[in-house]
């Protein structure tokens, strides 16, 4: 079970701050970056963050109407 906080569903997805591919999370970048916010892809992500994701860290951005990969086998169904 993912963690209130840690994902948001969103109808459109934006492109990433950094470049045009489609972003992947909503966090706030490390202290390098002041610590702003930005909509960043799985690279940027890893470039700029600390790779936490929650409340006040930031959120992995979810496609409406996609189903979620379970996290491990406790979340697939029977």
């Amino acid at each position: 079970m993912v963690k209130k906080g840690y994902e948001v569903r969103m109808e459109v997805i934006p492109h990433c701050d950094f470049c045009l591919e489609p972003a992947e999370y909503d966090a706030r970048m490390n202290r390098q970056q002041n610590w702003k916010w930005a909509w960043l892809c799985q690279r940027h992500f890893d470039m700029h963050t600390d790779g936490k994701l929650g409340l006040g860290k930031g959120q992995r951005l979810i496609p409406e109407g996609t189903e979620r990969e379970p996290d491990n086998e406790s979340e697939v169904p029977m």
